[in-house]
């Protein structure tokens, strides 16, 4: 579809270690070097929902663009930046979920990454076992609460 919007495309589909190299460019002596526009033009990662939303910090965070971390887009907001550090001091976990939907907001509204699709994943498990209830963070999130029949 991309083609008939006028762009001329190569889909490769590469491992996350190799996307990685992609990312995270090196010179020939190993050391961490800036992205060019010759490394790439666009690239599609996926990942799912976190079992703690703190680990988002290091793909928004100012302070961890390459090589402290993975934002990779090199995005930079102090107002996020102040968000994300002021949750991970936050002990009351509502306080602390109002925080993350604020940095949630402000990363909407700025636009960093454009969603391009999302993928749809069937999950099929035999009648005898119980519990298996499936939601948006995935299929093993309540592993624990399974059980056979």
């Amino acid at each position: 579809m991309w083609e008939e919007l006028g762009v001329k495309m190569e889909i490769r589909s590469l491992d996350f270690p190799t996307l990685v190299t992609k990312l995270l460019p090196t010179t020939d002596d190993g050391k961490q070097r800036e992205v060019t526009k010759e490394d790439y033009d666009a690239y599609i990662l996926g990942f799912g929902i976190e079992a703690d939303p703190d680990e988002y910090r290091s793909y928004f965070g100012s302070a961890y663009m390459p090589p402290n971390g993975y934002n990779f887009v090199g995005y930079s907001n102090p107002k996020v930046d102040e968000l994300l550090e002021a949750q991970t001091k936050e002990i009351d976990l509502e306080k602390r979920q109002q925080l993350i939907w604020q940095v949630g907001e402000k990363l909407a509204e700025d636009e960093i990454w454009i969603p391009l699709y999302e993928q749809v994943s069937p999950f099929v498990v035999n009648n005898r076992v119980v519990g298996f209830e499936p939601d948006f963070r995935g299929a093993t999130f309540n592993a624990k609460d399974w059980s056979v029949k």
